[in-house]
């Protein structure tokens, strides 16, 4: 077995601490996409209006109406990556959904999706932690 030495591994652990905030960054944003398209593809669409109301800001959640038109919600998802793409380590990004009635589809008013669907989504979006966590053996 080779020996390292002090001042090897000391560098080492320089490299991999200073990486560090790009690989929390990475894993940040692929969460945020996770979600996103999950709650996409699970708000139930009638005229598409809460499929395409989907949006992501940094630091604040956005303002905007995310998506319209037939095509809405692909472009609301569209317009989350490019926003998400954009995340700085530090940057906080929201996932919101400014349609007046997202409230009562999330509480099961649609037979189109359970009620929590939000919530589930969420949950599928911290698996992708759990799955970096695995991969970089952290408890």
């Amino acid at each position: 077995m080779a020996k390292i030495s002090p001042g090897s591994f000391a560098k080492k652990l320089r490299a991999f601490a200073k990486d560090l905030p790009r690989q929390q960054n990475e894993i940040k944003k692929a969460t945020a996409i996770e979600i996103a398209t999950n709650l996409v593809a699970d708000t139930p669409i009638d005229t598409g209006e809460a499929a395409s109301g989907w949006n992501a800001g940094l630091g604040a959640p956005a303002t905007g109406s995310g998506g319209s038109g037939a095509n809405g919600p692909m472009v609301a998802l569209y317009n989350i990556g490019a926003t998400v793409a954009k995340a700085k380590p530090g940057d906080r990004i929201f996932i919101s959904n400014r349609v007046p009635h997202i409230e009562y589809l999330n509480q099961g008013w649609s037979p189109q999706a359970p009620a929590g669907y939000i919530e589930a989504a969420i949950l599928r979006g911290k698996a992708v932690i759990q799955r970096q966590k695995l991969r970089y053996g952290v408890k």
